[in-house]
């Protein structure tokens, strides 16, 4: 994928949709917490199950979930209070990250004779780890509270998601057809539901953030960027177990919520400063073209073994 389609295909949808949830949070004063709790406890519990249902994921993903604990918990071991935002950065990109990994796995060179065969793959490498990056922040969030591992399990048995993962099982290990339920109609649009919703979401968040979040200092930025990356990629060099387009998958993904991070934190920093406001969209532009250069180097890595 070259970086023209990279920005045509992919980053301009996803762009024009926050743009439209930002308005619309802007100009109707929409609640966040209603789109979250809408995507958190209905669309993203129904997509992890139809995902599941249809490609259940290998358990040798299981291996990240060690490395996301780490990742997530090194900045609060040095001691660093600033950098404990840096669980919420790949929690709230994360939905926004599987949209793009949905964008990129239905263009060259992902796609042969119109067949997109790796979509289930993108699909249930990404719902995996986006469950293992909320298990971890829970687990932190526990551990950071100082509170018994009792009050983990018990918050862990609210999560809707926890029962959209054993519904999917046994449905896929009983060879129930979901196909011939009346459920089938909403089902198969839920790939759209979920683009439309986590997008416009991320956008309505952006609207609110920008009266109340704390601006992170740029050289926060650095953190992540390059923590991330480069912990992933080491930890993918030495874990044999996983295939060419699993590593090239999760190297994408734990890249990606840091840099929506920066275009959110560019975006709140403009439109808080009402005398940079005009600059807001060439800002904007500049950090998605470096956004894409970074996508394209990353998605650089050899599909073969």
């Amino acid at each position: 994928m070259n970086i023209l389609s990279l920005i045509w295909y992919v980053l301009c949808p996803i762009l024009i949709m926050t743009t439209a949830g930002y308005l619309l949070g802007n100009k109707f004063h929409v609640d966040p917490h209603t789109y979250n709790q809408v995507m958190n406890k209905v669309v993203w519990p129904v997509y992890i199950f139809y995902g599941f249902y249809l490609s259940l994921p290998s358990l040798s993903i299981l291996v990240f979930f060690p490395f996301i604990f780490l990742l997530l918990l090194l900045p609060m071991i040095f001691g660093k209070t600033q950098w404990n935002y840096i669980p919420s950065i790949f929690e709230e990109g994360a939905f926004v990250t599987i949209v793009i990994l949905l964008f990129i796995c239905i263009r060259d060179p992902y796609v042969t004779n119109d067949n997109t065969s790796y979509l289930p793959i993108f699909r249930t490498v990404s719902i995996s780890l986006v469950i293992m990056i909320q298990l971890s922040t829970l687990m932190l969030q526990t551990f950071k509270k100082h509170q018994k591992p009792a009050h983990f399990l018990k918050n862990l048995l609210t999560l809707p998601a926890l029962y959209a993962i054993c519904a999917a099982f046994a449905c896929y290990r009983l060879s129930y057809p979901i196909e011939e339920t009346f459920t089938a109609p909403v089902i198969s649009h839920l790939s759209g539901v979920f683009i439309i919703l986590a997008t416009v979401t991320f956008g309505v968040q952006l609207n609110y953030m920008s009266d109340t979040e704390k601006i992170t200092q740029p050289l926060h930025f650095l953190i992540p960027l390059i923590l991330a990356p480069i912990a992933t990629a080491v930890f993918l060099y030495f874990i044999p177990i996983l295939s060419p387009l699993t590593k090239q998958i999760s190297l994408i993904f734990f890249t990606t919520p840091c840099m929506l991070y920066i275009l959110k934190s560019t975006a709140i920093h403009f439109i808080r400063k009402k005398s940079l406001y005009p600059l807001l969209i060439p800002a904007c532009f500049a950090v998605i073209l470096w956004i894409t250069i970074t996508l394209s180097v990353v998605l650089l890595y050899p599909l073969e073994a």
